[in-house]
């Protein structure tokens, strides 16, 4: 739990030893597990149960947070080396990914049900998050759809390669899939909009508009990769540890 963490932290402290926390997830401004007001982040005594340094996977990542660790960017090595095993960003042609999670289930079920229906030659791959397995009875209802592919482990930026297009909502899916220069449809709530930024994707309400962007076959993307999944991650960690953890 996050108790025990910080205590560990706050142990290593007392033995001298330093505390890194690699990104592992999606952050934002709205994330409030990593944007703490002035009184903590100037707060001795509440350093000495947080990590000394937050390693990001780039640019962007840094300007989402206040925290009272510096922030250090080294890159996303999964990411960075799994791009290269898919090299054909183009995917299959006619399929569509689409990113569900927890918090949006029935709303991404409803999606992927209307679209197997109303684009009957596409492949609709239909991602689980791992936290839906508990709630499957939920997705089950897409089971036996002719053209639906209920995918619930294996690598998520395989799934990305092969996808033409991909249908998500707020997830780091979204970022990767920019970055791998995919067309991407966001559903517009209140989660898309507190955690993914304008200009990353295109936003669509019913789906009746999803259904439109999709025919309307365009895309504005020229997405700027290195600021959100900084490449040279081998470089950076090991200057890293040499510089900021001290070992040579």
């Amino acid at each position: 739990t996050g108790i025990q963490v910080a205590w560990l932290i706050k142990q290593a402290h007392e033995m001298g030893i330093k505390v890194g926390e690699f990104q592992h997830g999606l952050v934002s401004k709205n994330y409030e597990a990593y944007n703490y007001g002035d009184a903590l982040i100037n707060s001795e005594e509440y350093k000495k149960y947080t990590p000394d340094f937050f390693l990001s996977w780039g640019n962007y990542w840094n300007e989402q947070i206040r925290i009272p660790g510096k922030k250090i960017v080294i890159g996303n090595p999964h990411f960075s080396e799994s791009i290269k095993k898919y090299p054909n960003f183009e995917g299959e042609k006619d399929t569509i990914l689409v990113s569900s999670q927890w918090t949006v289930t029935m709303e991404m079920v409803g999606i992927s049900s209307y679209l197997a229906k109303e684009f009957p030659n596409y492949r609709i791959i239909f991602k689980l998050h791992p936290g839906e397995l508990k709630n499957y009875y939920l997705i089950k209802p897409l089971e036996g759809r002719g053209n639906i592919v209920i995918i619930k482990d294996g690598d998520i930026y395989e799934y990305i390669s092969k996808a033409e297009i991909i249908v998500a909502c707020y997830s780091t899916t979204v970022f990767e899939a920019f970055a791998m220069k995919k067309r991407i449809f966001i559903l517009d709530n209140q989660f898309s909009q507190m955690n993914i930024p304008e200009g990353v994707g295109d936003r669509f309400h019913t789906n009746e508009e999803l259904k439109r962007l999709i025919i309307d076959n365009k895309t504005n993307l020229k997405p700027n990769v290195e600021y959100y999944f900084n490449p040279n991650w081998k470089e950076n960690y090991i200057n890293f540890i040499k510089h900021e953890v001290g070992i040579k």
